[in-house]
């Protein structure tokens, strides 16, 4: 594209606002640093490479992703992970039912597994842990990702 002019410079608004203001063919458009920032979760950032890591590295500044180029990619995720805010890890939330009542009723079960075991009784054994089973696949069937 012969006369295109692409330029990008970092700007900080009176508000304290650090973006980068992108001038391309006549037309400005500005982007918080912040937003840049807070689209990747700690998935995204595990499934990178080394060297895109470090691309997102490069432009951030904290004190956590100092030395960014000697560290291992495990290092980088965390260091990246606490100096965009990003939770180390999904949580997910159980919605719609009691998990403690149901966790309580699993612990009674297992106590009684191990009386069968102690018995010998492998029907009642096999159906005991197809009971727990059934409340794990409850609990996971529940289960809503918390953010």
């Amino acid at each position: 594209m012969k006369g295109s002019r692409l330029m990008s410079l970092r700007w900080k608004s009176t508000l304290g606002i650090v973006g980068i203001v992108t001038l391309a063919m006549g037309v400005a458009t500005w982007m918080s640093v912040r937003s840049l920032h807070m689209a990747y979760t700690h998935h995204e950032l595990k499934e990178k490479t080394i060297a895109e890591l470090r691309d997102i590295a490069k432009g951030v500044q904290h004190e956590a992703v100092q030395g960014y180029t000697q560290l291992n990619k495990e290092h980088l995720i965390v260091a990246l992970c606490k100096a965009l805010d990003i939770p180390m890890h999904d949580r997910h939330e159980v919605v719609g039912i009691d998990k403690a009542a149901i966790k309580a009723t699993m612990k009674g079960l297992r106590a009684t597994v191990a009386a069968a075991i102690e018995a010998g009784d492998g029907t009642k054994l096999k159906a005991l842990r197809r009971q727990i089973h059934g409340l794990n696949r409850q609990i996971r069937k529940h289960q809503v990702s918390a953010s």
